[in-house]
């Protein structure tokens, strides 16, 4: 007697991008371009910025012409992408002689990871003054939970149509596939005015914009996250070395609605 697979239908969480904004500036990566957005509609003097990301130096497949100052209308997704970072770039940020201070520091690599904007559709905009956009909905499995003082933030693990195959295969044949993750903001632990729980495993659909966080990382903590902090032990003036800092920045999903599913 022969036994069936019981057949199924593939769910894929929803990973949704639209952003308005300027250009700033673009650089290779490899063959895909990067590109630096000013977002549209920011009070303060200095707008939040998101990275996009066209595969191929292309949006939809097709070629396209951008320009340093361009305003456009973009729509994709949101993909996490990890990155090595070594001592000498950070010494280079850090504007500092921390290679001859630090002896070893240039050999120290860490991991890092960034929230880029995969673009399916550009739209160069040629209005004067068009209403801003800045709109994310993403679905996802909560990962991590953390907060910062009263705020609130989760780790989405978030299986979308553009998720790979990592070659295994699960319950009934279903596929294993790499999660995008991305990170959401609860401001104030709420959301609409309410307080929220969340636990690990979660799952949760929510609809917001896309925000930076700026924040300075010291040296002692690049060196824990490398798990190198020993470097410092005999290093004169270490107290001092070890607060050496540069600039850093996070994306993440300012929520502003949220639909909490039953497990």
């Amino acid at each position: 007697m022969e036994t069936q697979t019981k057949p199924f239908n593939e769910h894929f969480d929803l990973n949704q991008v639209h952003l308005d904004g300027a250009v700033q500036r673009a650089w290779a990566f490899g063959a895909d371009v990067l590109v630096r957005l000013a977002l549209d509609g920011a009070a303060d003097a200095q707008p939040n910025t998101v990275t996009l990301c066209l595969p191929g130096g292309c949006a939809g497949g097709e070629m396209i012409t951008l320009l340093k100052d361009d305003r456009v209308s973009v729509s994709g997704y949101l993909v996490d992408s990890p990155y090595l970072e070594n001592g000498q770039q950070f010494a280079e940020r850090s504007r500092s002689d921390l290679l001859q201070t630090v002896p070893g520091l240039g050999a120290v690599t860490t991991e890092r990871v960034s929230t880029h904007v995969v673009i399916e559709t550009l739209r160069i905009i040629t209005a004067s003054n068009p209403a801003p956009v800045n709109e994310v909905i993403v679905e996802g499995v909560v990962s991590r939970l953390w907060s910062r003082g009263s705020q609130q933030f989760a780790r989405l693990a978030v299986y979308d149509e553009h998720t790979l195959l990592d070659g295994r295969v699960g319950k009934n044949g279903r596929p294993w596939r790499k999660a995008h993750y991305v990170s959401v903001h609860f401001v104030d632990g709420n959301i609409n005015g309410r307080s929220i729980r969340l636990e690990k495993k979660d799952r949760l659909r929510v609809h917001g914009k896309l925000g930076e966080r700026r924040y300075r990382e010291s040296l002692a903590m690049f060196l824990l996250r490398a798990g190198q902090i020993g470097l410092l032990a005999n290093v004169l003036n270490a107290d001092d070395v070890r607060e050496t800092r540069v600039p850093r920045s996070s994306t993440y999903i300012t929520a502003g609605s949220m639909i909490q599913f039953a497990r």
